[in-house]
């Protein structure tokens, strides 16, 4: 793979790799040996479901940034990059850079409850930040 995606098949921390290593059932080896030559050696090491998975994965990692060489990945999948999307949906993946905002840190608890929490009774500072956007007018 071209080195510029490299980052993408990692991801924050190792994240996405690991992840995607975790649903598969494989091992993901990044080699950027070949650094010079703009290049980098993608190895993927499972069963063959696993393997399978672990590229429609990848495949769908970027696709976000490069479609056109994400179906490169999985043009022996019937319904190509389509069907590869799906089959890495089944999993549940979610990928590191979508970020989660509906899931609370603290369910079940409101902001005065999470502030109390911390030693933090009072949240009229909060409410002096809120106000911050408004010096300008």
């Amino acid at each position: 793979v071209d080195t510029q995606y490299v980052g993408w098949i990692k991801g924050p921390r190792g994240k996405v790799v690991q992840d995607i290593q975790v649903k598969s059932a494989t091992r993901i080896d990044v080699d950027q040996n070949t650094r010079d030559t703009g290049l980098a050696t993608v190895k993927v090491f499972g069963t063959q479901e696993g393997v399978r998975l672990a590229r429609a994965l990848l495949a769908t990692e970027l696709a976000k940034i490069t479609p056109e060489f994400a179906s490169t990945l999985v043009t022996d999948f019937p319904g190509g990059l389509d069907a590869a999307q799906k089959e890495a949906r089944s999993t549940g993946h979610v990928s590191a850079y979508t970020p989660v905002h509906n899931q609370s840190a603290f369910p079940g608890m409101d902001a005065q409850s999470v502030a109390n929490a911390f030693g933090q009774a009072d949240l009229s500072g909060l409410a002096a930040l809120g106000n911050l956007g408004n010096l300008g007018n």
